[in-house]
């Protein structure tokens, strides 16, 4: 497969492109669920979004990768894009992301052990303060 951006091959399986660190194409949400109705979007706006950081964070990290990216300013903004995410779940959702599903999501390649218990302290903290 190749970047429609740049025509760089993209290895199989890879989100972003290594040369350009544009999406690849079938890493792009599906142009169908825009169509459907509004009952429906609820479930599908959240692993969207989810979709969409992961994205983000996955660009930051081949930048990272690629010397062009500070590893703190990595962290900081990676950990402030899962924090807005989470601040779209109740409480006990949170505590569920945090606990079990990141680490069996498409982020968990772009974490380290380090972010997510700095999550975990955000949540446990956040429902403390309530």
């Amino acid at each position: 497969m190749q970047c429609p951006h740049c025509n760089h091959p993209i290895p199989e399986g890879s989100l972003l492109c290594m040369y350009c660190g544009l999406p690849a194409p079938e890493s792009r949400a599906d142009t169908h669920l825009r169509h459907e109705p509004a009952e429906n979007a609820q479930p599908r706006d959240d692993a969207l979004s989810l979709k969409k950081i992961t994205a983000v964070i996955a660009k930051m990290k081949s930048l990272l990768d690629a010397g062009r990216f500070e590893p703190a300013l990595y962290e900081r903004m990676s950990i402030d894009l899962l924090r807005d995410y989470l601040s779209t779940k109740d409480d006990s959702g949170k505590l569920i992301f945090v606990s079990y599903e990141i680490q069996d999501s498409e982020l968990a390649p772009y974490l380290t052990q380090d972010m997510v218990e700095k999550l975990k302290l955000y949540v446990m903290d956040a429902i403390a303060e309530k």
